[in-house]
This record gives structure tokens, C-alpha cells and sequence, in this order.
């Protein structure tokens, strides 16, 4: 469960950093695929929070933590389609 929250550490730093080389650099193949590790790391970080939590049988819960999960997931391809268009 730790290493759910690092990774969404780390996908939320991947972000950051992809920002700033955006402002730097502009758009760049690092820009899309940092963005594109963070929609996959985030979207594992997102379930890693929804562990976290004390009552584990909150229905609700789950099912907008797999709702968040799945389309964070299914915005990591679309970064990396922008760069080869």
C-alpha cells in the first residue's frame, strides 16, 4: 500500500516537472512523455489513496476510486498521440 502512495508521488512530480520544461523549453517528446508517466503513476497513486482509508467497506468509495483509477489510466496514451501527430 506504501508504494501505491510513492507512486503517486511520483506521477504527481512528474508532472510538475513536465511543467517546468513546458515553460522553459516549450513542447518537447520529454513534456509528453513525463505527462503521460504521471496520468499512469497518478491513476495508481488514486487507488493507493483509496487504501489508505480506515473503512475499507465504504462501496462508494471503491467505486469512484476505480472510476478515477480507470480513467487516468486510459488518458496515458493520448500524451504520447499528440507527440506523433
Amino acid at each position: 500500500m506504501k508504494y501505491l502512495l510513492y507512486a503517486g508521488i511520483l506521477g504527481f512530480s512528474f508532472w510538475m516537472v513536465s511543467e517546468i520544461i513546458e515553460i522553459v523549453n516549450g513542447y518537447n517528446p520529454t513534456v509528453y512523455y513525463l505527462t503521460s508517466g504521471y496520468h499512469f503513476l497518478a491513476g495508481i497513486g488514486i487507488w493507493g489513496l483509496f487504501k489508505v482509508q480506515p473503512n475499507d467497506k465504504n462501496t462508494l468509495g471503491k467505486i469512484g476510486a476505480v472510476i478515477t483509477l480507470v480513467a487516468y489510466l486510459s488518458l496515458t496514451y493520448f500524451p504520447i498521440t499528440v507527440m506523433n501527430s
